[in-house]
């Protein structure tokens, strides 16, 4: 069975259960609520476009509701969008409206079945990844931006960016053992270059938050920026003190990564307003720090 974006996305969102996540996820949704309310004057607004949804786990539906009388739910998951709504929502609105699509821009054109096959096969890793900068440097931005119809007061991003494009391809590898297929030597050179493509991947995703984002519109976008096992000392002293300064010096010991390069890439296209750390309790042995940041367009 082929491993695209979608059942990719299934399989990461499945690992943890819709209940839990409603259950074990309020406080963090009530934050996320709180920092939207905290910087907007939702009087104001009217619309409101939600990319990475997934199930719902993190933004409160009936938030949204409650705020806005247009409301679009986007995702590459339909199952999961369905599955937040059945959830959270018994219900139909009809304020809501779903569109599922691949963020990346690759999968029109078969990209990940062209790649696999390579991968099994054995093929030389070098073409591979000259096709793989061929198929990428050939991504159609405004087809991407046909998937969205219209602009919006207010876009809100949930966490992404660490789940594009490497992390499946770390999947992929995994789950057709094309790690028997090569060397270790290659397989990590395969890696760094993935890794090295990503900046791609987020900046056509940054393009299409600020294609779908009205002038003079908000962006808000939650960037996972630390993970930490939920035994761990300085997860406890984070929860703790609340310093932005510890948080912000452990970022810097982790270095440059993805998110980080992210939000850098985002101040591109708006202007930042606001910003606060968040922690979210992704599940019984782990969790994230989150920074919710707030830009103009």
């Amino acid at each position: 069975m082929l491993l695209d974006i979608e059942k990719f996305s299934n399989i990461l969102n499945n690992s943890i259960s819709t209940e839990y996540k409603i259950s074990n996820w309020k406080q963090y949704r009530n934050n996320i609520m709180k920092f939207i309310k905290s910087n907007i004057d939702l009087n104001e607004v009217s619309s409101t476009a939600v990319f990475a949804t997934g199930d719902a786990g993190d933004i409160s539906l009936k938030f949204l509701l409650n705020n806005f009388k247009e409301i679009l739910l986007t995702d590459i998951s339909k199952k999961l969008l369905y599955k937040g709504l059945q959830k959270q929502l018994p219900e139909k609105s009809k304020k809501i409206s779903l569109k599922t699509f691949d963020y990346t821009g690759l999968e029109q054109n078969n990209f990940y079945q062209k790649i696999i096959n390579s991968l099994q096969n054995n093929e030389n890793i070098k073409k591979i990844k000259i096709n793989i900068s061929k198929e990428m440097d050939s991504i159609n931005f405004n087809s991407l931006c046909k998937n969205i119809k219209k602009t919006y007061d207010i876009i809100i991003s949930l966490p992404i960016y660490t789940q594009l494009f490497y992390q499946h391809f770390i999947a992929i590898l995994d789950y057709y053992n094309i790690n028997q297929e090569y060397s270790d030597e290659k397989i990590n050179n395969f890696k760094n270059f993935i890794l090295n493509r990503m900046p791609i991947i987020i900046n056509n995703y940054n393009k299409l938050l600020h294609y779908t984002v009205k002038n003079n519109g908000f962006l808000v976008a939650l960037i996972d920026m630390l993970e930490y096992k939920n035994s761990s000392n300085i997860l406890r002293k984070i929860k703790t003190t609340r310093s932005n300064n510890l948080i912000e010096s452990e970022i810097e010991k982790h270095s440059y990564g993805i998110s980080s390069y992210g939000i850098d890439n985002l101040k591109k296209y708006f202007q930042k307003r606001s910003s606060k750390y968040l922690v979210w309790p992704f599940n019984e042995k782990r969790s994230f720090i989150v920074k919710a940041l707030l830009f103009k367009k």
